[in-house]
């Protein structure tokens, strides 16, 4: 997301007077978007998040409008059931007062002893550059290759903006060709005829919500987006899956040319 489309973000939130809670525990998890280069390169200065906009824009409340949301369990492993907070000091001071916090401390003690020893030892850095980055590296453009590979041909499209330099996260999402019906669509016939799960975009509508389920339905909206994951599979399985959802879009798109 581009800075001013941060910014513009924060200046919504504050003309409704809502809460934006980001995770921007993804920002450890970056690598250079050319495969040639040394995961160590020099990637430059992090965009601002928005708890940053938040608090340097004149105009905002003692509580402020964003919080910045992270959790070890996306940079140490999961079920690491740990995480902080970081927002405007009212706001803070506020969820420190909430009863599991002041009566007990937080949930997760003994988790959180190993997380100090982590930190303050340098063991989360290492973890971090030495085992997550270059495997999640490894698995991002395994499955980008795929992807222009497989998918391209059929007309689907890479829909998380200009990646820049650096990429980096857990996640990248994709459209469908405008003449297809939602993926919900795919997705049913990718799991019966395939054996193949994804995030569809109607599984992101605001439940209850009749507008967001009309921008679901839109021409171009995000009820014709899937989500895809490389973290958690390896190369094979993902080269295997993305091969299983070109066979589904084949099918949705001609069955006759399977």
């Amino acid at each position: 997301m581009s800075q001013s489309r941060r910014g513009g973000l924060v200046k919504l939130a504050r003309e409704f007077d809502a809460l934006v809670v980001s995770d921007d525990a993804y920002d450890f998890l970056r690598w250079p978007a050319d495969q040639m280069k040394p995961l160590d390169t020099d990637l430059g200065s992090l965009p601002p998040r928005l708890v940053d906009i938040d608090k340097s824009l004149e105009g905002g409340t003692k509580y402020g409008n964003t919080v910045s949301n992270g959790s070890f369990s996306k940079i140490v492993a999961p079920g690491t059931r740990v995480g902080w907070l970081e927002a405007a000091e009212t706001f803070i001071s506020a969820m420190a007062k909430v009863g599991v916090t002041s009566s007990g401390g937080g949930p997760s003690h003994l988790t959180s002893t190993f997380m100090k020893n982590m930190i303050s030892t340098g063991a989360l850095e290492k973890h971090i550059a030495e085992t997550l980055i270059p495997t999640y590296s490894s698995r991002y453009h395994s499955m980008m290759a795929a992807i222009r590979s497989q998918l391209f041909p059929l007309g689907m499209k890479i829909t998380t903006g200009d990646i820049g330099d650096s990429v980096g996260g857990f996640f990248t999402s994709l459209s469908t060709p405008d003449h297809l019906p939602p993926t919900s669509v795919l997705a049913s016939s990718a799991l019966q005829d395939h054996r193949l799960k994804f995030a569809y975009g109607e599984m992101f509508e605001v439940f209850g919500d009749k507008a967001s389920k009309e921008r679901a339905e839109a021409p171009g909206g995000f009820g014709h987006t899937l989500r895809l994951c490389w973290s958690w599979h390896t190369e094979e399985e993902i080269e295997d899956g993305m091969s299983r959802l070109s066979n589904a879009l084949r099918d949705l798109i001609s069955p006759s040319m399977t």
